[in-house]
């Protein structure tokens, strides 16, 4: 007799066959997040905005600097990874400190957008 089918007597006669091999067959193991509160945000770091400015017409202001708006292009977020040398004036929804530290340290702005 193997004493029942399935998980049968895990609790009582196969608790031993349970604490030996079935170690990890109780309890929850996770979370997952509900979809309702997941939001897709698109980033973008600091040291990536030279490859946008490159090879492309970019708009100047008055002082030379170049103008990125990254909502137009797909960005949700500027977030501080990376370094930037130029004097940049970005346009963004969302952005870190760290992000706009470094773009007002290489002489540009960063403006939040509506």
């Amino acid at each position: 007799m193997r004493g029942g089918f399935g998980n049968a007597g895990l609790h009582k006669h196969k608790w031993s066959w349970a604490v030996k091999y079935g170690k990890d067959h109780y309890g929850k193991d996770g979370f997952v997040r509900p979809a309702a509160v997941l939001e897709e945000v698109s980033a973008i770091n600091v040291g990536s905005l030279q490859s946008l400015v490159e090879g492309k017409v970019v708009e100047k202001d008055e002082k030379g600097r170049a103008m990125i708006d990254l909502s137009s292009l797909g960005y949700d977020k500027l977030l501080g990874g990376g370094k930037i040398d130029f004097p940049v004036v970005v346009k963004a929804g969302k952005f870190t400190e760290l992000a706009k530290k470094k773009v007002a340290d290489a002489g540009g702005e960063v403006i939040a957008a509506e």
